[in-house]
């Protein structure tokens, strides 16, 4: 199995590039290209509109454009992604982390528990289409910690065995999620299916689920869905085989007796002694989300979670959100997670551009 390399771009320039100053945020691993004024902020809107192409370039060469010093509110952000993406915006439908609308197109990023600290991910790859274009804006800086965690793609490739690759794109990935009305959002770990299908008729919920490509089993109030989604995909626009799958941030039951998953480790600061037990003592299949191999059911190896984390460990990259700052990335070429924090945070995000097979 042969990987696609990357297109080559030329770097950005040295100079400022009408008023804005242009670096790599992340040199070491050549991600993320920040964007600040050299004077006081002209109008960003402009600037997008006249470097569209170089916007463009930057984003598939870093992984993603951080905008900086801007002085943006939400207002300048909606009206930023718009310029960025004229595509419809991508419905966060069926997906799993406990997350409500700030308005009709932009949601809070998360409301995981503030202790957890959640692991990389391209958003919503547990499912067979996913938005190509994820944007981050910082409304409310938490007290202490809370980035938004960044991977590059390419970096935690060249850290991972190539084997397990070839392994994913082979055999995909089983996803099981039992969906429950959490009494509180804030300290669930997955959504309700109310608030993660936006609709509390049961029947919608199935005509959603057949739509998405997922199968859909009432038990009584409770939602179990099933679908079988990439362990590895194509970028469309460099070719690149990438490892796209959630399933070492989705696995809760592992292989080994005893023992504690990647991410139930990632999760167990956030988590009280009730959820925790039913974590260690439900079957793999009634957890609240669980993946397996897609070809036979089988758990996924401890041992392949173990080194997935650790490659993420070795390329994670973060910076300290500032009120106004706005990122975009391409969501195959950068993985992105949450550190834990104190104190109140406000991040709100806008998907876009929905790519892959339809359900």
């Amino acid at each position: 199995m042969k990987t696609a390399k990357k297109k080559q771009i030329a770097p950005p320039l040295k100079a400022p590039l009408d008023g804005v100053r242009c670096s790599v945020r992340f040199p070491e691993h050549g991600f993320i290209l920040q964007l600040e004024p050299t004077g006081a902020p002209e109008s960003i809107a402009r600037w997008v509109q006249r470097h569209e192409k170089f916007i463009g370039d930057a984003t598939l060469e870093y992984g993603g454009i951080l905008f900086h010093g801007f002085d943006l509110d939400v207002a300048s952000f909606r009206r930023l992604v718009g310029l960025l993406s004229d595509e419809i915006r991508f419905e966060y439908i069926g997906g799993t982390g406990p997350r409500e609308r700030y308005s009709d197109d932009v949601y809070v990023s998360t409301y995981a528990p503030p202790g957890a600290k959640l692991a990389q991910h391209h958003e919503m790859a547990y499912m067979p289409s996913w938005p190509m274009k994820v944007f981050f804006y910082c409304d409310l800086a938490p007290r202490k910690d809370g980035e938004t965690l960044l991977c590059s793609s390419r970096s935690f490739q060249r850290s991972l065995d190539p084997s397990i690759l070839e392994r994913f794109h082979d055999r995909e990935v089983l996803y099981i999620r039992n969906y429950d009305p959490p009494t509180d959002l804030k300290s669930a770990i997955v959504s309700g299916w109310q608030l993660s299908f936006n609709t509390s008729d049961k029947g919608k919920v199935s005509e959603i689920c057949r739509n998405l490509g997922l199968e859909a089993e009432w038990r009584g109030e409770r939602l179990r869905t099933r679908n079988i989604a990439q362990g590895a995909a194509h970028h469309p626009i460099t070719g690149e085989l990438l490892l796209h799958n959630q399933s070492y941030l989705r696995t809760m039951a592992s292989d080994v007796r005893g023992a504690m998953t990647p991410a139930v480790r990632l999760f167990e600061p956030g988590l009280s002694r009730e959820q925790m037990n039913a974590i260690l003592t439900l079957a793999p299949d009634e957890q609240s989300t669980n993946a397996f191999y897609g070809d036979d059911g089988a758990l996924i190896e401890q041992s392949i979670l173990e080194e997935i984390h650790g490659a993420f460990e070795a390329n994670t990259v973060k910076f300290p959100w500032q009120k106004g700052d706005f990122v975009m990335l391409d969501n195959m070429l950068s993985y992105h997670g949450r550190n834990s924090f104190e104190g109140e945070r406000r991040i709100l995000t806008v998907l876009k551009e929905r790519h892959g097979r339809s359900g």
